[in-house]
């Protein structure tokens, strides 16, 4: 055999076998992994919002306190007078005094459903911001797949290398520096 024949075979043989890792290489899949709660507690996105929802709460808190102080202001008086009312008053006084408390739980309860529920919209608010990201991300890097390790067996073991989470994590908060004001997810003012 020529070396130009062996020189030709060899050369055929790199083609081929070039080709045959770029198929393997082109049909595996790019896949790597972030951990889904240091991306959701790390976006600055979701601490903006946890701190208007504590706000929230706080101003909440303080209507709850002022009707609970008026309750017990109004028990203070009744009990304090008691001797003093005729049975019609004290009767009366009774029936203001329990419509009062009954009231105040009334209260309490509504706020509580409505915080509730203002937690879960800002939540899937967030959650949904986060999801938009991490989808164009992959698709701009070239992934595949992006796992989401939870602690809830959903990846079990990830190589380091395969680890995502900061790389994303500072694209999502870099973005979320340049979001317009009215794409923030934002919390309604707490009714009074």
């Amino acid at each position: 055999m020529s070396q130009r024949a062996l020189f030709i075979m060899l050369a055929a043989a790199f083609i081929i076998f070039s080709a045959a890792v770029f198929i393997v290489y082109k049909s595996t899949p790019k896949v790597a992994y972030v951990r889904n709660m240091d991306i959701v507690y790390g976006y600055n996105g979701m601490k903006q919002a946890h701190e208007q929802y504590a706000s929230q709460t706080t101003a909440w808190q303080a209507n709850i306190d002022t009707v609970k102080m008026r309750y017990q202001k109004s028990l203070a008086y009744y009990q304090q007078n008691l001797k003093s009312f005729s049975a019609k008053e004290k009767e009366e006084q009774v029936a203001l005094l329990t419509q009062m408390e009954k009231d105040m739980q009334n209260y309490a309860g509504a706020i509580q459903k409505e915080a509730k529920e203002k937690e879960t919209r800002m939540t899937q608010g967030v959650l949904s911001q986060i999801n938009s990201f991490v989808e164009e991300y992959g698709k701009s890097k070239g992934y595949d797949i992006i796992l989401g390790a939870d602690g809830n067996g959903g990846v079990i073991y990830g190589n380091k290398s395969m680890d995502i989470t900061q790389e994303v994590l500072e694209a999502l908060n870099k973005q979320y520096k340049m979001l317009p004001a009215d794409s923030i997810v934002k919390l309604p003012a707490p009714n009074n």
